[in-house]
C-alpha cells in the first residue's frame, strides 16, 4: 500500500487513503516499502516507503499501531457480499489496440461509472474473474458460490467479449439459478450524452439483499 504516492506524503495523508481502502474491503495493510538506502537512483524507486527517510517518521509508531488495531478488528469477522461484478478485463484485451484506443477508453469510463454507482447506492460487491469462475464457481440453492463467498446477483458490464466456455457463454442453467443484470444493451450511456439507464436498473428490488 502507498507505493507511488511520493516522498512528500505525510502520515496523515497516507492514513486518509488507507482508510478508504479498508472501507472497501481490505483488512490487512502491506506497506510499501523499507529502503536500506535511497542514494542515487534508489530515491526514485516508486516512493513512499515505510522507513526513516519519510516525513513524519517520528509519528510512525502511532501510525502503525492504528493499522494494527484496525486490521485485527477487521479480520475477526467474515465478509458477506451478495453482489458479484464481472470484471471486463477480457473485453478490454479484445477492444484495445495502440492504433485506436477509443473503444478501450469508452469501456474504462463506463466501468468506472458502474463501480461508483454501486458504491453510491451502498451495494457492496466483489469483482469476478472469468477464468476463476470457470474453474471454481458453482450454483447451489439459487446462489453462485465461489470459495467461501455466496452471491445472489451477478452484474455483467458491457460489452461482453467473454471466453467461449461454460461460464463465458453463461448457459441457461446459470441464468436460471442466479439473478443476472445484463447491461450490454445500454451502450448509449458510454458517451455521457444519454442518461445512464443502467443506473436505474441497479435500484431494482433484486439488489436489495
Amino acid at each position: 500500500m502507498w507505493g507511488g504516492s511520493g516522498w512528500e506524503r505525510k502520515p496523515g495523508e497516507l492514513k486518509a487513503s488507507g482508510d478508504w481502502d479498508l472501507a472497501l474491503g481490505i483488512n490487512v495493510v502491506n506497506q510499501h516499502l523499507a529502503y536500506y538506502s535511497i542514494r542515487g537512483r534508489r530515491k526514485r524507486d516508486y516512493p513512499a516507503g515505510c522507513c526513516y527517510q519519510i516525513p513524519g517518521y517520528d509519528l510512525y509508531k502511532s501510525f502503525n499501531e492504528y493499522w494494527a488495531r484496525l486490521s485485527y478488528a477487521l479480520t475477526r469477522g467474515q465478509a458477506e457480499r451478495r453482489v458479484l461484478l464481472l470484471h471486463p478485463q477480457h473485453s478490454g484485451w479484445a477492444l484495445y489496440t495502440p492504433l485506436d484506443t477509443a473503444r478501450a477508453t469508452a469501456l474504462e469510463k463506463v466501468w468506472l461509472k458502474l463501480t461508483a454507482t454501486l458504491l453510491e447506492t451502498q451495494r457492496d460487491y466483489d469483482l469476478g474473474e472469468e477464468m476463476i469462475l470457470e474453474n471454481h464457481a458453482r450454483v447451489e440453492g439459487g446462489e453462485l458460490i465461489v470459495g467461501d463467498m455466496r452471491y445472489r446477483a451477478v452484474v455483467v458490464p458491457p460489452p461482453r467479449r467473454g471466453r467461449r466456455t461454460r461460464w463465458g457463454c453463461c448457459g441457461s442453467w446459470w441464468r436460471r439459478a442466479v439473478w443476472w443484470s445484463w447491461l450490454s444493451r445500454w451502450r448509449g450511456s458510454w458517451t455521457g450524452r444519454n442518461p445512464p439507464i443502467w443506473r436505474r436498473s441497479l435500484r431494482r428490488r433484486a439488489l436489495y439483499m
